[in-house]
């Protein structure tokens, strides 16, 4: 099942049988692409500043560019590859910028996010928010998107092992498989795993991933 509304969490078939939700966070909960551009003109930024041969302005065309043709690819070191000069640490001031300490104001929350939240909480259903990514970022969004208190747990891994993590959750939830659903954005990650352990899934159509085609059944 999929959607660009999380509404449609509400309307799975499979509800008389779910006893727990685990969410992502990102292009799950809030739309972050908003945030990519911020992060990335921040990174590129401080890039230049420690070298990069580039305006501000050449660099962001090229990264986009390189987003655009392929998001899973390491956009701040195919970057620094193309301009030069090939030093790690130039691609890691980018990656900590943009993963770690962007700075912004403001956050774009899912259509009917509260209200979908606010229809699961309750004694019947466990919320849990699984995420990956440096704490820091991840607390602040949250925070900002101010619903914390909706989920018993809450997972940030910074080693980006979602595999493991749900793995692992669902060995400790003390339910069946096809008492959990999963909701994220990536059928490549979180959903195929998902999927793999016997979940309910359902995918969030947003961001730069919504077009990712399933390279086999298990997506």
């Amino acid at each position: 099942m999929y959607a660009n509304n999380i509404y449609i969490v509400l309307e799975s078939r499979h509800w008389m049988r779910i006893k727990v939700v685990i969410f992502d966070l990102d292009n799950t909960l809030h739309d972050v692409e908003p945030l990519t551009e911020i992060g990335l003109k921040q990174a590129i930024e401080r890039m230049v500043e420690n070298g990069l041969r580039c305006s501000v302005e050449e660099g962001l065309r090229k990264i986009k560019e390189i987003i655009k043709k392929d998001p899973k690819k390491n956009k701040f070191k195919e970057v620094v590859e193309f301009f030069g000069p090939n030093k790690e640490e130039i691609v890691e001031t980018g990656r900590l910028i943009y993963y770690r300490d962007m700075e912004f104001d403001k956050i774009y929350p899912a259509e009917n996010l509260k209200e979908v939240l606010d229809k699961l909480d309750g004694p019947n259903i466990k919320l849990m928010l699984l995420t990956s990514g440096f704490a820091k970022l991840q607390n602040k969004k949250i925070d900002m998107l101010k619903i914390r208190d909706y989920f018993s747990e809450i997972i940030i891994d910074e080693s980006r092992d979602k595999e493991d993590d749900l793995g692992k959750l669902l060995s400790g939830l003390g339910v069946e498989p096809g008492e959990v659903m999963v909701v994220g954005d990536r059928i490549d990650k979180e959903l195929k795993f998902a999927k793999e352990l016997g979940m309910i899934t359902t995918q969030m159509k947003m961001g730069k991933f919504k077009d990712l085609k399933p390279r086999g059944e298990d997506e």
